[in-house]
Formats: C-alpha cells, sequence, structure tokens
C-alpha cells in the first residue's frame, strides 16, 4: 500500500508527489541554442543542462528562479491576450473548425453512399428470399449488414455542433483568471491547482541568449487559454530579464510579439 501525505486536508499518495513538478515552470524550460532542458543548477538558477551535464552547449547564461517565473506571470497576465493575438486566435480558431467540417462532411458524404450500397444488399437478399431462393448463409450474412447499416446510419445522421464561443471580454475574463490564479499560488489549500491551471496554459518556455542576457519566449496552449476564460471555469514588475517574446501555439502558425 502506498504511503500518503497530507496536502491541505486531503490524502495524496507519496508517488504522486514524486510526478508533481516541484518548482512552477518545472520541465517547460529549453534552452534556445541546443533545444535542451533548463534545469536548476544551484539554489536559485536555471541554466542549460547540456552545458552543466555534456559541455555539448556554449549557452552559459543563467537565470534566477523567482525573476523567471515573475516574468512569466507578467507575461501570461499582461501580454499573452494581447489584441493581434485575440484576432488571431479567433481566425485560426474559425479556420480549423471550419476544416474539420469539411472533413467531416467528406467523410459523411463517403458514409451516405456505403449506407445507400448496403440498403440496396439488404433490400436484394429481401428480394431473393420472396422469390424462393435461401441458403443458410444469407442470415449472417443479413445481420451483418444490418449492424453496417445502424453503424453508417449514426455517422450520417445531421449532428448540430456547438461552437466553443470566444467571450467578448475574452481579454479581460483571461486576465482577471491568471491575477486570480498567481494570488492562490500564495495559498497552500489552492497552490497546487493554481500551478496545474498556470501550467495548463504553456507549451513551452525558450531561454534564447540575445546580447548577454536571456530573452524569454512563451509558447502558450490556446486550448489551455480558452479553457481558463470559460467563466464556468471554477476558481483555480521587474523581472531582470531583457525582454519576453509571446507565441500563440496550439497546432497553428506562431506569431511572435516582443516587450
Amino acid at each position: 500500500m502506498a504511503r500518503q501525505a497530507l496536502i491541505g486536508d486531503k490524502p495524496v499518495a507519496r508517488s504522486e508527489d514524486a510526478r508533481r513538478p516541484r518548482y512552477l515552470f518545472s520541465g517547460l524550460l529549453t534552452c534556445g541554442v541546443c533545444g535542451g532542458g533548463y534545469t536548476m543548477v544551484g539554489a536559485r538558477h536555471y541554466g542549460c543542462a547540456n552545458v552543466r551535464n555534456r559541455g555539448t552547449c556554449d549557452n552559459r547564461l543563467t537565470i534566477r528562479r523567482d525573476a523567471l517565473e515573475d516574468a512569466v506571470l507578467n507575461g501570461l497576465k499582461n501580454s499573452l491576450l494581447h489584441p493581434d493575438l485575440i484576432r488571431e486566435f479567433v481566425e485560426e480558431y474559425s479556420r480549423e473548425s471550419n476544416r474539420l467540417r469539411r472533413e467531416q462532411s467528406m467523410a459523411q458524404a463517403v458514409s451516405r453512399n456505403e449506407l445507400a450500397k448496403v440498403e440496396r444488399q439488404i433490400r436484394s437478399m429481401i428480394e431473393a428470399v420472396k422469390d424462393g431462393f435461401y441458403m443458410p448463409a444469407m442470415k449472417d450474412e443479413m445481420l451483418a449488414l444490418e449492424a453496417r447499416k445502424a453503424i453508417l446510419a449514426e455517422e450520417t445522421k445531421d449532428q448540430v455542433e456547438e461552437p466553443v464561443l470566444l467571450h467578448p471580454g475574452l481579454a479581460d475574463v483571461y486576465r482577471r483568471k491568471v491575477e486570480t490564479l498567481t494570488e492562490a499560488l500564495n495559498e497552500e489549500g489552492l497552490r497546487t491547482q493554481a500551478a496545474e491551471s498556470l501550467r495548463s496554459m504553456i507549451q513551452t518556455i525558450r531561454l534564447i541568449p540575445e546580447d548577454g542576457k536571456l530573452a524569454i519566449e512563451l509558447v502558450g496552449e490556446l486550448a489551455g487559454i480558452l479553457a481558463l476564460t470559460n467563466e464556468k471555469n471554477p476558481r483555480a514588475g521587474s523581472s531582470g530579464v531583457r525582454q519576453l517574446t509571446l507565441v500563440a501555439g496550439a497546432g497553428f502558425e506562431p506569431a511572435a510579439f516582443r516587450l
């Protein structure tokens, strides 16, 4: 039986604790030079793991953990839903939705053609039986055709899709909820859930050497952002960093913004 520890007032298996990221953005940081991970290289700093462990990268710049977290949280709160990004999100979402609908229509057309063929086969078999032609194997064949007909009928049934509605005040809702989540990081009972919600909006954080300092590139997950701005979703300064790049990502072509 797994040993358990108490977090808040709920027991959590220690194996689950082991899988939980130790720091807020652990596992999301990558080196902009070699693509390797950025890990803790001391009590307070992140550095390229390939520099320290393999010597295969020349990016020796480090960044304080608190400075990185402040920069990313400020970026999530203030910049990731820039008006230009909101417009791109809406355009890309519409294009992707239309593409999926076209694929669904094509698949339904194929299913409708097959359904018509199956129905003709069933009618032909029924007519053969009515004309006195019957073989024992026809029973199994008829059962198989009827089963296939039921599947195809379901596939070709008109489906009313409810599109994901983008909240008219998307940026304000998003910013308010990121602020709430940031505050929740300081509350013992809410810290874990808040951290998970914040991490869900980030695909990658790239640390890129530029002019002797590290620029931060944030690749955001559109799915996590849209989930956060759903009103039904429950509550869940100076960083010393020269600039912050924010990239809208979710399988779409990214658009970069620098501060």
